[in-house]
């Protein structure tokens, strides 16, 4: 935590060649996407993370309910059946935590729409 993987995913994405991404917090997200559940209507949900390049920030730091689990593995996907390729995930946690927490299936779908990188260092929230 801390340790500036959420600014440098934003630069990444902004000095791609598609321009400003669209930043959420993955349990936003969620929120947002059991509303389109409950109206049937999760293909616009869907669309509009296509339409544009998503930065998912904190993968798995809320509480990991079977909900939560379900819903983020649908959303995912979702995405890669669509063939959406425009996205970065961030977490404090490492690919065989997420998978450890998250189960096979979100991982394999994380895994197949983004490659891992490890981003360490001090907490500049605690280290100023």
């Amino acid at each position: 935590p801390g340790c500036g993987k959420t600014h440098i995913a934003s630069a990444a994405m902004w000095e791609g060649p598609i321009g400003q991404p669209i930043f959420r917090n993955v349990a936003e997200i969620l929120l947002e996407f059991q509303g389109s559940v409950k109206e049937h209507d999760e293909l616009s949900t869907i669309k509009k993370f296509s339409r544009q390049h998503t930065l998912f920030d904190d993968v798995a730091s809320h509480r990991i309910s079977d909900f939560v689990i379900e819903m983020f593995g649908l959303l995912l996907e979702r995405l890669y059946s669509n063939d959406v390729r425009k996205l970065i995930f961030t977490s404090n946690l490492s690919p065989k935590q997420v998978l450890e927490t998250m189960g096979e299936r979100v991982a394999s779908r994380l895994k197949g729409l983004a490659d891992p990188i490890k981003i360490e260092g001090p907490d500049f929230r605690i280290s100023r």
